[in-house]
């Protein structure tokens, strides 16, 4: 973890590497509200080493599959949403030539 913010409207945690190449932020309404998911967002997508492996273990963490693990123009590919309903792609790369 890199930085995280508490307000009494919103919690963001940002999550970087060390190499400050790529950071995500989880961002948390902690006001009370509701919020709906809609049909205006796509899946998270990961660029993972195992697709089908890292597939298996978000299963027994209590994700619900979508899709299971299959080929595509030679990567792998699946999708899984989490216990909240959201998506989450996982995309294992081809291997290097």
């Amino acid at each position: 973890m890199q930085n995280r913010i508490d307000t009494p409207a919103f919690r963001e945690v940002m999550l970087a590497q060390k190499e400050g190449a790529f950071t995500l932020v989880l961002y948390q309404h902690t006001d009370g509200r509701t919020l709906d998911i809609g049909n205006g967002w796509g899946p998270l997508g990961f660029i993972v080493r195992d697709c089908a492996a890292d597939h298996a273990r978000l299963l027994a963490a209590g994700a619900a599959e979508v899709r299971p693990p299959a080929a595509f123009g030679g990567m792998v590919v699946s999708f899984v949403s989490d216990p909240e309903g959201h998506e989450i792609e996982l995309l294992q790369l081809p291997a290097a030539a």
